[in-house]
């Protein structure tokens, strides 16, 4: 009853022209449809019993991917992200690009220019749904989530490794992943107020929980300091390290947690050194961009174009 179609398609339409969208975009295809019934249609007020609609307007609206192969030899698989499992080990989650990949086939983990990783396939998963469900084999066009190699790294490409790998196809352009920009210090709490809190209170607690955590967050890098009670952790900024922390807190870990501080490299072409930047891009209405640059002001931000 509260639902407003017209309305909303008025300011999707709005949305596009302050964009700058193409004729052809703006020419968009709609569809109605509520998740919380599971029912779609092309009039709001004639929805069908299921999401066919949907997905047939998206078959007939997008061209189809174009599978250059699903022979075995032309494996080609980005490994995008990591996960860990107490049981299975470290996982790796790629997109199989061209080939398949068969569960307990021999396969190695390349980059360009870099000596291969060889091993086999331990247990193979596609994801379904919001869950995963293990298969034998998998081929183009699935997002494929593969154990049985502890050394998988963010950037590898899975190859084939039949025959040795003679007639395995070359590694595709690695995924860089972006350095630490903050860093710092976790260790044992000290204040008066310790062991009031927490149940996992030591050094070696408080080590064995960073460490296991590089496991699945790759972006994150923990190092040994002068003191044995405490660690140097190093992110992606401090909502990273905060996110750690809090989680840590929630899970009975007490800590005690120093000063964020900004991590500065040299550059190895001037010798000077050089402080972490981010680009953002942000598209508001007019009537906002003076309240955002002031934001971006106050972060001593430079505004290259507008």
């Amino acid at each position: 009853p509260a639902a407003r179609p017209d309305y909303v398609v008025d300011m999707c339409f709005d949305l596009f022209a302050e964009l700058d969208a193409t004729d052809e975009q703006m020419d968009f295809r709609v569809v109605y449809a509520s998740g919380l019934l599971g029912q779609a249609g092309h009039e709001p007020d004639e929805l069908a019993e299921d999401m066919a609609p949907l997905f047939d307007a998206i078959v007939e609206s997008i061209d189809a991917p174009k599978v250059p192969s699903t022979e075995s030899d032309d494996l080609q698989a980005l490994v995008a992200n990591i996960d860990y499992d107490n049981f299975k080990g470290k996982l790796g989650i790629a997109r199989i690009t061209a080939g398949s990949v068969k569960k307990g086939q021999a396969v190695a983990l390349g980059q360009p220019d870099q000596p291969k990783k060889t091993g086999r396939i331990g247990e193979l998963f596609v994801f379904d749904n919001l869950g995963k469900r293990e298969v034998n084999e998998a081929s183009a066009g699935e997002i494929i989530m593969f154990s049985g190699l502890a050394d998988v790294e963010i950037g590898d490409t899975l190859l084939t490794n039949e025959a040795g790998g003679a007639n395995a196809a070359d590694p595709l352009e690695p995924i860089a992943v972006e350095q630490p920009t903050v860093r710092m210090t976790l260790g044992v709490n000290k204040s008066p107020l310790a062991g009031r809190e927490g149940k996992f209170l030591t050094s070696r607690m408080i080590r064995d929980r960073l460490y296991k955590e590089l496991d699945r967050n790759v972006a994150l890098q923990v190092a040994e300091t002068d003191s044995a009670d405490r660690y140097e952790v190093s992110g992606r900024g401090q909502l990273h390290l905060t996110v750690l922390i809090e989680t840590m807190r929630r899970e009975g870990f007490e800590l005690e947690v120093g000063p964020p501080t900004v991590i500065y490299k040299e550059n190895e072409e001037t010798g000077n050194m050089e402080e972490p930047w981010e680009k953002v891009e942000v598209r508001v209405p007019e009537e906002y961009i003076g309240g955002v640059v002031d934001l971006f002001n106050g972060r001593k931000a430079e505004l290259q174009d507008m």
